[in-house]
């Protein structure tokens, strides 16, 4: 049986595999022949990734389903309603993000997309093997985003699982020039529980119930979390459009260890940020970063920032031995810091000292105690080492 022979194969077409994709279809890279490998065609649209960023990014501004320049914050003694400035906050369906990078893909002449299930990803020093349903491929590097298993059993590992509503008021209206960015005005449990809502015109939003927890929840229990915030909060009658259920492992514990040719991407990189579930923009930038070294023939994992993997781990460890509510320290992050510094820090774009002037907003006590048992008394490292 002959085996095709690729310079680069990216396994998995999620979010990750097809920006890098997308990214690998300059014609800088026309030399090289890339494939990428997904079980599924991408003809549905079974997601919706939403995200901030600042003015200048417009790599997707032509797939955005709607943008919005303010952003709203609630809790039961908070309100904070501003401009995110320098920021944008955007929304892309999962479809139109597919048909764009697709299309990219299919015209670049040297980057190949293929329906099948990858079954095994074999370094084998010199080259790499992929194995899949329908055939063999080599290659001299893989990107591997297909995450094998999730590393549920640490302990600081949290699911962010949610269920979002298209809703259609039938009366009334949507508020169209603000996003809800979290609303804690929910019954909170033993859990972090708040709900977010994109108006994509003055009739239709969505609006997702949003959990951090251990379990994950029935539908039902979405279900009643959703109505009971419209009946509260909302007020009109509305039609339900469509429903998405999706899921994100909140952890700075290591997906893949990889290798020299095998090179995690991704959710398996542990690219989502651990303390929010955001993972869009951090994802182009990695794939930003790969690409260079690919041109520069330095081909190596991302790594993450080690003092952000430190912060990480500190606020994971308030939330999770409940040391503060999560209603409470995004509170006081909203009510004393701008939006603008609240979603540069969250970017990881921040100075030391900005960085300072934001802790000193929150509990400090609660989070000093944290940070020294997860960063100076754990016994143990991060797991990477910084890439600036």
């Amino acid at each position: 049986m002959s085996v095709e022979h690729y310079d680069y194969i990216i396994c998995g077409g999620g979010l990750s595999g097809l920006s890098l994709a997308h990214r690998l279809t300059d014609e800088s890279f026309a030399d090289k022949r890339i494939l990428v490998l997904d079980q599924s065609s991408k003809t549905t649209n079974d997601r919706t990734w939403s995200f901030w960023a600042h003015r200048s990014f417009d790599r997707y501004k032509n797939i955005y389903r709607k943008s919005w320049d303010r952003l709203a914050f609630y809790a039961p003694d908070t309100q904070v309603i501003a401009a995110a400035d320098p920021y944008q906050y955007h929304t892309i369906s999962g479809i139109d993000f597919y048909n764009h990078t697709l299309k990219a893909i299919n015209t670049s002449g040297h980057v190949d997309f293929k329906v099948a299930s990858v079954q095994d990803v074999v370094d084998q020093a010199d080259q790499v093997s992929v194995h899949t349903d329908q055939a063999i491929y080599h290659a001299d590097y893989v990107f591997d985003s297909i995450v094998k298993s999730f590393p549920e059993q640490e302990k600081l590992f949290v699911w962010q699982h949610f269920m979002g509503w298209e809703v259609k008021l039938t009366e009334g209206s949507w508020d169209d020039s603000t996003a809800t960015f979290m609303d804690f005005r929910v019954d909170q449990g033993d859990d972090t529980r708040f709900v977010y809502i994109l108006p994509f015109d003055k009739q239709t939003a969505l609006i997702e119930a949003t959990v951090f927890s251990k379990d994950l929840w029935t539908e039902e229990q979405y279900k009643e979390m959703l109505v009971d915030y419209m009946d509260r909060y909302v007020g009109h009658a509305y039609e339900l459009m469509s429903t998405e259920l999706g899921k994100i492992p909140m952890t700075t514990a290591t997906f893949s260890k990889g290798s020299k040719r095998v090179i995690p991407i991704g959710t398996n990189n542990a690219t989502v940020k651990p303390s929010s579930g955001y993972a869009f923009m951090r994802i182009q930038k990695e794939c930003d970063i790969l690409a260079e070294r690919i041109s520069q023939g330095k081909i190596a994992r991302v790594t993450q920032k080690r003092r952000f993997i430190a912060y990480d781990k500190t606020l994971l460890n308030v939330l999770l031995t409940q040391k503060e509510s999560a209603q409470r320290v995004f509170s006081l992050m909203f009510q004393r810091n701008s939006y603008g510094q609240n979603l540069k820090f969250l970017d990881e774009e921040t100075s030391l000292w900005e960085e300072v002037k934001i802790f000193w907003t929150l509990p400090f006590w609660s989070f000093l105690r944290a940070f020294l048992s997860e960063n100076v008394f754990s016994g143990t490292k991060s797991r990477t080492v910084s890439n600036s």
